[in-house]
């Protein structure tokens, strides 16, 4: 459960902080009129299989999210159940048997800077041009190829453009109050002795990603993402198709990752 909140927090890093606005006021103004939806049901199907995904989102008559289900190829069926003080902030989650204390957050700054960080931002406030850090090898296979290795201290410099269109997120993670927890969590942009600290709400994007290219450190590409999409009447994601390729280590020829579709549901 804790990876659920640093994935939300921590890929959205920030360079400075400055004075904004309310994040619902933020995200009205980068997506003019747009109407309020909230996720009851995101499917994903990939041609790799362990990336198959079903979440199912449960509300209560005031749209407070209450519990959430994930169904993983890879893990399997998982729950989880959140609960609120009487204020109606988020006091954490219960699933797997374990209880997950939102407060375990704001002890102090989490180092987002060992992940990556934003260096530029889009003229509605969305990262466009980030860093993503390695501190650890990884290695990405099919069988017994190996197509990738990244070695300690490598990076990717990855560029990110946007749909004209609402963060279909968005109103989900309100619904849970996750926002407000985000607005509670501070970042650790950096590793000098007076580091940047932001608040992790800040770093929220506001409208739906479009395409992702990363090349590595020498500039040369190595992933590249493209999602398309089908819209509803509110301009909000139906159905994606998003098409993952890479450069393959031992040949650097682009190849085919994965093709995977993202079935949304609202209401």
């Amino acid at each position: 459960m804790k990876n659920l909140f640093l994935f939300i927090i921590v890929f959205y890093s920030l360079l400075s902080a400055g004075c904004r606005k309310n994040t619902e006021d933020e995200f009205n103004d980068a997506n003019l009129n747009s109407k309020p939806k909230y996720l009851t049901n995101l499917e994903i199907i990939s041609t790799n299989y362990e990336e198959n995904l079903v979440i199912d989102i449960i509300y209560d008559a005031n749209n407070r999210v209450t519990s959430f289900a994930i169904n993983s190829a890879e893990n399997g069926l998982s729950y989880y159940s959140l609960s609120y003080d009487t204020n109606n902030n988020l006091m954490g989650a219960i699933g797997e048997g374990d209880f997950f204390d939102v407060d375990d957050l704001y002890q102090s700054p989490l180092n987002a800077f060992e992940t990556g960080t934003v260096l530029e931002y889009d003229e509605k406030g969305n990262p466009s041009l980030v860093e993503i850090n390695y501190r650890h090898s990884d290695v990405i296979t099919d069988g017994s190829d190996i197509y990738l290795y990244f070695n300690d201290f490598d990076y990717f410099t990855g560029q990110i453009t946007y749909e004209n269109a609402p963060n279909p997120f968005f109103h989900t993670l309100n619904a849970a109050k996750f926002i407000d927890v985000l607005d509670m969590v501070n970042l650790n942009l950096g590793f000098q002795v007076s580091p940047s600290i932001v608040k992790a709400r800040q770093l929220l994007p506001l409208n739906n990603i479009k395409k992702m290219n990363f090349w590595d450190n020498e500039g040369h590409f190595q992933i590249e993402v493209d999602a398309t999409y089908d819209y509803d009447a509110d301009n909000y994601p139906e159905e994606a198709s998003i098409i993952t390729v890479y450069t393959a280590i031992n040949s650097n020829i682009r190849e085919l990752y994965s093709a995977r579709q993202i079935y949304y549901t609202y209401k």
